[in-house]
């Protein structure tokens, strides 16, 4: 049965899981699955821009996943988007669906999954004192950094490349990093 109280709780648990990285997605279903929620990760159809779809079925929430990119950072911050989507959005409203598409982040409902993705396992006030204190550092020497403020605040380094790289978008700078999936 959906426990709806559950979403801090396996926020806190999923940390854990992606910083371990290791049979991830094995560990992510049964997680959610003793929660009441259905989860499903599918490889990526050429062509499908979808990343991930969360909706209720009978009083059970659904959440897929495509792997349109396998990478640690983006299955975490799309699983913790469709996971908002579950708890805030849907409870109470067997009839709405949500598509997060790429292209598609305009309506409030995604705006507001998007933060909760985004500050979930990197704390908003944390980034900002992050952001803050290596201003003016170059990001082909900030590797350094953001491997120190992941272990200080045990995170997976990929996430914390993941939203300095969106943040700023300057996408060559992830050499070092193990992105993929365990």
């Amino acid at each position: 049965e959906f426990n709806r109280n559950g979403l801090d709780s396996i926020c806190q648990q999923l940390e854990t899981i992606f910083l371990d990285n290791s049979n991830t997605v094995v560990k992510i279903t049964k997680l959610l699955n003793s929660y009441g929620i259905k989860f499903f990760l599918f490889d990526n159809e050429k062509g499908t821009h979808i990343d991930g779809f969360s909706f209720m079925r009978n009083g059970t929430p659904n959440i897929v996943l495509t792997l349109r990119h396998k990478k640690i950072d983006i299955l975490a911050f799309t699983l913790l988007h469709e996971l908002y989507h579950t708890f805030v959005h849907l409870t109470g409203n067997e009839d709405n669906n949500m598509i997060s598409l790429a292209d598609y982040k305009e309506s409030y409902e995604e705006q507001e999954a998007d933060t909760f993705a985004t500050n979930c396992l990197i704390p908003l006030r944390e980034w900002q004192i992050f952001k803050a204190r290596n201003k003016g550092v170059s990001p082909y020497a900030i590797s350094k950094k953001i491997r120190e403020f992941a272990n200080e605040y045990g995170i997976h380094p990929a996430i914390v490349l993941g939203r300095y790289q969106h943040e700023f978008n300057i996408f060559d700078n992830g050499r070092g990093f193990d992105r993929n999936i365990g």
